[in-house]
């Protein structure tokens, strides 16, 4: 992880505007992104989307199962829109209480978790920051020099929604080519197994439903990029 790195960061290097990495990225045609809204416990949206101001508007645990897409304006006009698939609104009324409860319920856990990451980060930010430091002064005693230069000084910053810490240095790099971005939602009532793998269809971490979901989409992700592949 990058955090975590004492000498340069690899992700840090391939994912410089200058570097071979990005240079070739920016020879395709066209470059595309696609992740989830929510549920991914391993990557945040802002992450998979490559966009740090975005914020998604979340479903309840109660809704039917559904997935479906989004795509934003740097798609062509046949694939601008939402395409929808498996909606099923619940129309019981206790159903709409349930709803209703359960979003306030998720509204004020997501102003306390909110809360606790504005405290947390900084304490955090300057633990790290005096570790480092302490490491840097052992190192430097010892005689130690890193082959690749000194360690650059990365701008950490969050992403809107509070989701994602990320170094302004490699957004700067990956946003130097043009992305094509495709939000995909996905709900299996009351929870999936592993959202993580909803884009790959991963059998053997899915429900039987949440699978069949899954190869949907996949198969409308592969009719949409397909025709925007080399002629």
């Amino acid at each position: 992880a990058v955090q975590d790195c004492r000498e340069r960061p690899y992700l840090l290097e391939i994912s410089h505007a200058d570097s071979e990495s990005m240079e070739i990225l920016g020879r395709f045609q066209s470059c595309s992104c696609a992740s989830l809204a929510f549920g991914d416990p391993l990557i945040p949206s802002a992450s998979g989307m490559i966009n740090p101001d975005m914020l998604l508007e979340s479903h309840s645990i109660l809704d039917e199962s559904f997935w479906r897409l989004e795509f934003d304006d740097t798609f062509a006009e046949r694939s601008a829109g939402t395409f929808r698939a498996g909606i099923k609104e619940p129309t019981a009324k206790w159903m709409v209480i349930s709803k209703t409860l359960l979003a306030v319920l998720h509204m004020m856990l997501s102003l306390f978790f909110g809360f606790i990451i504005a405290v947390a980060s900084p304490c955090t930010i300057l633990r790290t920051t005096l570790k480092r430091s302490s490491m840097s002064e052992v190192q430097l005693r010892k005689g130690d020099s890193s082959p690749e230069g000194p360690v650059p000084k990365l701008s950490w910053t969050f992403s809107q929604d509070l989701k994602c810490r990320y170094p302004e240095e490699i957004y700067d790099g990956l946003i130097s080519i043009p992305w094509r971005r495709i939000i995909a939602h996905a709900h299996h009532r009351p929870v999936g197994r592993n959202l993580h793998v909803f884009l790959i269809g991963k059998r053997a971490e899915q429900h039987p439903e949440e699978h069949r979901m899954s190869r949907q989409c996949i198969e409308r992700l592969a009719e949409i990029l397909g025709p925007l592949g080399p002629k």
